[in-house]
């Protein structure tokens, strides 16, 4: 949404966070009343982005906020590293407007899950590949069955 976005520009956002970390970050934040990772996902290949403006984010204070230039104003994220939220740890890439994912070829993209039940429901209607990331077990997790 882009009322999460500073200035209220509306991107796509995604992530470089490795998929070996994805699931260790899923955390659900009260002031937003979301999680920032979810469970499944679509990885792309950067290239197959190479027709939009994809850029990193840039991270920073609330000075080097009121000195950037509107034009970068859609990639800019306050810099966090408090022990709540680490925003500079997201890794955060955007995308001005609007991703058009139907141009994404078959080579270029998989979705990701967590159980092979759900991959063989959204294999049934995803254009690309479906892999089965089993959850990551945190050392509380380890000896209650699952």
């Amino acid at each position: 949404s882009h009322l999460a976005i500073r200035g209220g520009h509306r991107v796509v956002a995604f992530t470089a966070v490795p998929l070996s970390e994805f699931r260790a970050r899923r955390v659900f934040r009260g002031h937003r009343q979301r999680f920032d990772f979810e469970p499944w996902g679509v990885a792309l290949r950067r290239t197959a982005l190479s027709d939009y403006d994809l850029r990193p984010v840039c991270y920073g204070s609330e000075e080097s906020w009121r000195a950037l230039p509107l034009a970068d104003q859609p990639w800019y994220q306050k810099g966090t590293q408090d022990g709540v939220t680490d925003t500079i740890a997201e890794v955060e890439w955007r995308v001005p407007g609007d991703v058009d994912l139907s141009r994404v070829s078959s080579s270029d993209a998989v979705v990701f899950v967590d159980n092979k039940d759900a991959a063989a429901k959204i294999q049934a209607q995803s254009p690309w590949p479906v892999l089965v990331l089993p959850a990551v077990l945190r050392p509380s997790d380890r000896g209650r069955g699952q």
